[in-house]
């Protein structure tokens, strides 16, 4: 089976990208292509990029996506706009890759390994519903449902993708024309590819995509195969994350220094004394975490 790990982002992102695609063992991914296609108009920074991975042997190609067409699609505030990236993936990929793992940069690899040829049952794609939209319960809202539907919202930054289907059902210009009809969504091309791909998708278990909310779990921390820092503050910025700190300081060690680094922030006094205090008030209230470990087990034994 032909398989393909794909990232797309910004110049900024570029680094912890590259962190991220490297966390994955690469002896025992030696046989999945790794690319980095980066959304920039620098073709100098591709070629440093490039470079910077041949000197370091690093085995993943850099290729440059040009996404002008997106350039006036929603944003949140923390949304690059090559995150509608993947929606112009099938111009980009070679067609003839059977599983292609699309992932945020955002991300790491977790202990467990992962399946590329994990059964999909005939679906296009395998993800994980996103935990934030389960907290708030707005799955039916976001997908223009009626009310008490159980209706299932995924994070699309991790997606195990059957390409050749994803590529004859068109899912990227689907969702494209989807958008440019609906240029409110909330959540840009992640709402896009929840109501484009509705009946489409299979509900992974949440191991393939460890959202923030479930970091206070060392139960689901255990058993991740990836790790994805969902929200506003990520790791790297040491001044605003609250949450396992042995994360930023994987993020301190490797990208203090790193030629494109372009987003760590070092933590300070007041994030430090905050940090702190944080962990006190969880220890005497632990019941204001809220029990994931139990949802999961409820939902997926």
């Amino acid at each position: 089976m032909k398989k393909a790990m794909v990232y797309i982002c910004g110049e900024d992102f570029f680094a912890p990208s590259l962190v991220s695609c490297c966390s994955f063992n690469a002896k025992y991914y030696d046989d999945v292509d790794r690319f980095i296609y980066i959304c920039t108009d620098s073709d100098s920074f591709v070629t440093r990029a490039q470079q910077h991975c041949t000197d370091n042997k690093i085995n993943v190609q850099i290729k440059n996506m040009n996404i002008d067409v997106a350039k006036d699609f929603p944003l949140m505030a923390h949304l690059h706009p090559a995150a509608y990236g993947r929606l112009f993936l099938q111009d980009y990929l070679d067609p003839s890759y059977q599983r292609v793992l699309y992932i945020d940069g955002d991300t790491l690899a977790g202990p467990v390994e992962l399946d590329f040829e994990v059964e999909l049952s005939g679906k296009t794609f395998g993800a994980v519903q996103d935990i934030g939209v389960v907290a708030s319960g707005t799955a039916d809202q976001l997908l223009l449902q009626p009310p008490g539907q159980a209706a299932k919202y995924f994070n699309a930054g991790v997606l195990i993708i059957d390409w050749p289907l994803w590529c004859a059902q068109e899912i990227g210009p689907r969702c494209v024309q989807y958008i440019s009809a609906n240029p409110d969504l909330l959540y840009g091309d992640q709402c896009a590819l929840n109501n484009v791909c509705i009946g489409k998708w299979l509900d992974l278990h949440p191991s393939w995509n460890t959202q923030t909310d479930f970091l206070s779990n060392p139960d689901l921390v255990g058993v991740a195969k990836v790790y994805h820092f969902t929200g506003a503050a990520k790791p790297w910025q040491r001044d605003l994350w609250k949450h396992n700190i042995d994360f930023s300081e994987y993020y301190e060690k490797t990208l203090r220094a790193h030629p494109f680094d372009a987003v760590f922030r070092p933590a300070t006094l007041k994030s430090s004394v905050k940090r702190g205090l944080r962990s006190v008030e969880t220890t005497l209230n632990p019941r204001r975490v809220k029990n994931w470990a139990g949802w999961v087990a409820e939902h997926y034994g």
